[in-house]
């Protein structure tokens, strides 16, 4: 199944508020896996970066989990 059919079932099931959060993750996981800054800004930015990140994950995580306790206990 493709990434994109996916992400449209995450989404229509209310585990993703929308495909363009998980884009947004991808974008934070890139920067951060790929960027080595030497500047002090760039590192702070990327910190903030990573929080917005783990907030998202953090939420998607939630999601699911409901999702599951309610299939579970029907």
């Amino acid at each position: 199944m493709p990434m994109i059919d996916i992400l449209n079932l995450l989404e229509k099931l209310e585990i993703l508020d929308d495909i363009k959060s998980w884009d947004r993750l991808r974008e934070i996981r890139n920067s951060l896996a790929h960027e080595y800054p030497f500047d002090i800004d760039e590192r702070v930015e990327n910190i903030q970066m990573a929080l917005i990140g783990y907030e998202e994950l953090k939420k998607i995580y939630q999601n699911l989990k409901k999702f599951y306790e309610d299939k579970v206990n029907v």
